[in-house]
């Protein structure tokens, strides 16, 4: 359920997308992803998703500082580092931090390298217990950056609340199958998935509460979000349907 939940959360924020003034080189990107990861082509997909993650950041760059001009020099980190300084211009009422937008860089920067991408292509391979999580994240990792993308193009529209809401069920869930993957492993072998995860902030929480996870769930979901926003996704099947989502949301998840 959770990896049909973050699909479904990726193909309506691509249509958003589709129905926006975006990039369409960005747009195109995002499609191609969203089609490898249909196709299982896991390598292809963490090494595109890095450069269109360093491409909406040129694009939100060019936004919010038209004067700056890029030449070979420049380093992707420069434009990272831009993003962080005008968030608060570039982005409405959202989650989006500089510890988004940095670990974002530094996730993808990680599972771009060689040897990584050798080891996650090798367990995707031969470790069942290990593929749907590592699915799930995949999944999760497009999400993260159309989300970052969204929350600019419509940050003084309505709908930027749907988009939140979606974001915040995607982390959820996400949490959900990495809890369920790594709280049958040793400490050990968290410290080897742990650089998988796009939610690695989660994985941690993980190798340092495994005792009290068992004894009290909910009380760990309060403390991973205690320094976020507080929504209330109670209306959720209500925003889904509002946005015209409800027949997409019946053919991914319920299979009808």
């Amino acid at each position: 359920m959770e990896e049909k939940t973050i699909i479904f959360i990726n193909e309506v924020y691509i249509d958003l997308l589709n129905k926006s003034d975006c990039n369409q080189n960005i747009l195109k990107r995002v499609k191609l992803i969203n089609r490898l990861l249909k196709e299982q082509y896991a390598e292809e997909i963490y090494v595109l998703s890095r450069s269109t993650y360093e491409e909406t950041m040129k694009e939100l760059v060019a936004i919010c500082e038209p004067q700056f001009k890029a030449d070979v020099k420049t380093q992707p980190g420069e434009f990272r580092n831009k993003v962080i300084d005008n968030i608060n211009t570039l982005f409405g009422e959202c989650i989006i931090d500089s510890q988004m937008i940095k670990g974002t860089y530094d996730y993808l920067s990680k599972t771009t390298h060689e040897s990584m991408i050798k080891r996650l292509l090798c367990d995707l391979a031969s470790n069942e217990k290990a593929k749907y999580a590592t699915e799930c994240n995949t999944h999760f990792v497009l999400c993260t950056i159309i989300y970052i993308y969204l929350c600019h193009l419509y940050k003084d529209n309505k709908v930027l609340e749907f988009i939140n809401k979606l974001f915040i069920k995607g982390m959820d869930e996400m949490f959900i199958a990495t809890f369920n993957f790594l709280i049958k492993l040793t400490p050990a072998e968290r410290e080897y998935y742990k650089g998988y995860f796009i939610t690695q902030r989660d994985v941690k929480l993980l190798n340092e509460k495994t005792e009290e996870i068992h004894n009290a769930i909910l009380e760990i979901d309060n403390e991973i979000h205690e320094d976020e926003p507080i929504y209330n996704l109670d209306d959720i099947d209500r925003l889904i349907e509002e946005n015209g989502y409800k027949d997409l949301y019946h053919k991914i998840i319920l299979n009808k």
